[in-house]
């Protein structure tokens, strides 16, 4: 019978071993969750920002065409460009 107890110890060990393993693997893993999350969170705002940022000098551009254009229509000039 001493040898079914020592076989039954091994196993509650072993099985111990791979349930504490698998826990803390499981937090790492949810951790590295946290964090790549907030990255990616990080990251979209950026790409918002640059996207912002972006139409705003498309609109600075667009704004000082326009001034170009009226500006040469006040001197007498033609809004058409050559």
């Amino acid at each position: 019978m001493s040898e079914l107890g020592y076989l039954a110890a091994a196993y509650l060990a072993i099985i111990l071993i791979i349930s504490w393993y698998t826990w803390s693997l499981r937090t790492r893993m949810t951790e590295v969750d946290e964090r790549l999350a907030a990255a990616e969170a990080t990251l979209a705002e950026a790409t918002v920002a640059e996207a912002t940022l972006a139409e705003a000098t498309v609109a600075e551009a667009t704004l000082a065409e326009a001034t170009v254009a009226e500006a040469t229509v006040a001197e007498g000039g033609s809004d058409e460009s050559e």
